[in-house]
């Protein structure tokens, strides 16, 4: 963690912050440092690195994925850190809007742990900043095709009229409401639903061809 100034009160909300994501993640924060450069720092700045491992045997890397399988969506809680940029610049003060803004971005650990643990997963797409096209990175040799998308918050709504972006932009650079996206088997999909919650739904499927379909929405 990098401050202009010492400031006890941040630092403390930042602990706090730093202790829920980890117990979210189930993981532990093991060391850090902070520094205080006021010539470099305006505010504060803060970097971290997670690291963990797999066994060579339980890498989910997409190769099991084949024509039929199924395309399970769970929710957002919001832009999840991405397209901040711009969202600053557009950011009017609307107390509604800067309520979504701010809300923390949606840790998928347990439910995902879960699911492998009973599951046999074929594919994990974190839908980050790129939007759509992060689907395609497990497995470009298919196609993956969104016909029963999750809903898009408000917030998006928001942003696409404020900020005058097309729909297909949109979907290229925020989750628009999808956080993370799961591939499993048909046979699989509503076990994968019980285990996943209420947050999560069948969205679509995987086909011959390459990209992603989303409705009139295509990506190469």
């Amino acid at each position: 963690i990098a401050l202009d100034k010492p400031d006890e009160d941040l630092m403390a909300k930042i602990g706090m912050g730093l202790a829920e994501g980890c117990r979210q993640a189930n993981c532990t924060l093991s060391g850090g440092e902070t520094a205080i450069l006021p010539e470099l720092v305006h505010g504060f700045d803060i970097a971290g690195t997670s690291v963990g491992y797999v066994k060579q045997k339980d890498i989910i890397d997409g190769t099991q994925i084949s024509e039929g399988d199924v395309l399970i969506g769970l929710k957002s809680s919001g832009p999840h850190s991405n397209g901040y940029t711009l969202i600053r610049k557009l950011f009017d003060g609307d107390a509604e809007v800067g309520k979504q803004l701010i809300e923390p971005t949606r840790i998928y650990v347990k439910e995902v742990m879960d699911l492998i643990g009973q599951i046999d997963v074929h594919g994990i797409a974190h839908i980050t900043g790129g939007g759509l096209d992060n689907i395609s990175r497990i497995n470009d040799n298919f196609q993956y095709v969104i016909d029963k998308p999750l809903p898009v918050p408000s917030v998006f709504d928001w942003l696409q009229e404020k900020g005058n972006v097309e729909d297909k932009e949109m979907y290229r650079t925020f989750n628009m409401g999808m956080g993370m996206m799961i591939v499993v088997d048909e046979k699989d999909a509503e076990n994968a639903l019980s285990i996943l919650g209420s947050d999560s739904q069948i969205i679509g499927s995987v086909r011959n061809g390459q990209g992603v379909e989303h409705g009139a929405l295509k990506t190469d």
